[in-house]
């Protein structure tokens, strides 16, 4: 019985760290509070290297938050030297990455590890479209349903 409790208890445990290590980064980039960011025409490279040192510092677990940038070769030198120029206090670091990237004309996702950023053209989705050839009237009604017998379950006829 004791064998079953501190098994139960162990499993506990490995499924609560391998959350926090698989780690809900939505979660933590929403809580962590940046207490004041205030910069004047920095490149995007360098202001998001200050959102990762600031993660990092703030964040209990100093796990931080990882920025990857995915960019098409033709677009790295023109997307990395836009700069930003804002000023802020006391603002969770989702909302300051969605400005960064509102100021900066760039697209950003959460995923498992990192924050992904690219630019607006760049599509981040993993939506799919697909296209299917479909014969002419197939959606309509009245032509393509066949007669189905119609059964009443209220007859008492047995």
């Amino acid at each position: 019985m004791q064998i079953r409790r501190l098994l139960t208890a162990l499993t506990a445990a490995l499924v609560t760290s391998a959350a926090a290590i698989s780690g809900d980064l939505y979660a933590r980039v929403n809580e962590l509070m940046i207490p004041k960011m205030d910069v004047e025409d920095m490149p995007i490279t360098e202001v998001f290297e200050f959102l990762r040192k600031e993660s990092k510092r703030l964040d209990p677990d100093h796990a931080g938050v990882n920025f990857f940038f995915k960019l098409r070769p033709g677009q790295k030198e023109t997307v990395m030297q836009r700069e930003v120029t804002m000023s802020f206090a006391k603002l969770s670091l989702a909302e300051v990455i969605r400005y960064v990237c509102m100021a900066a004309d760039l697209n950003y996702t959460i995923e498992d590890r990192a924050v992904i950023i690219a630019d607006v053209k760049t599509p981040l989705s993993k939506m799919e479209t697909r296209y299917y050839r479909v014969k002419a009237g197939v959606f309509d009604a009245k032509k393509t349903r066949k007669s189905v017998p119609r059964f009443d379950l209220d007859d008492d006829d047995n």
